[in-house]
């Protein structure tokens, strides 16, 4: 049984959308160097029990994500999706799929917002699909 995980990553617009507003500092975290991360999208797993999607600030966090779900998830029954892209305000993410084969995380099935399925057989296969999508600080 695979382990599914929906990928709800913010638009450029919308990041510097938050980045500009005063009120953005609970989607903000400062760096012991000073310097300021944003959020750059939510997951949500499909084989676990939590409701609410989990923010993350880099790829790192995304994937340290992706394995936590993979341990906790590949042995539980997959249901529907947990969070939908009318939960985030208007134009504001764009979703991708992650399927991660329950033998191996780093190989599985990769979905863009076109709804075009590839494969993908290491974390850095899956990051240059991510990366179109990704809009960091």
């Amino acid at each position: 049984m695979a382990v599914i995980f929906d990928v709800y990553l913010f638009t450029q617009e919308y990041v510097d959308k938050v980045k500009e507003d005063e009120r953005s500092k609970k989607h903000a975290r400062r760096q012991p160097d000073g310097q300021v991360d944003y959020e750059i999208g939510s997951v949500a797993c499909r084989n676990v029990q939590r409701t609410q999607p989990i923010f993350f600030y880099d790829l790192d966090e995304l994937f340290g994500l992706f394995a936590a779900g993979f341990a906790i998830g590949s042995e539980v029954q997959i249901e529907g999706e947990r969070i939908a892209t009318s939960d985030f305000p208007a134009d504001s993410v764009t979703k991708v799929l992650v399927e991660v084969d329950k033998d191996d995380p780093l190989t599985g099935r990769f979905t863009g917002p076109d709804g075009q399925a590839s494969e993908f057989g290491s974390r850095e296969d899956l990051e240059l699909q991510l990366a179109p999508y990704i809009h960091e600080n």
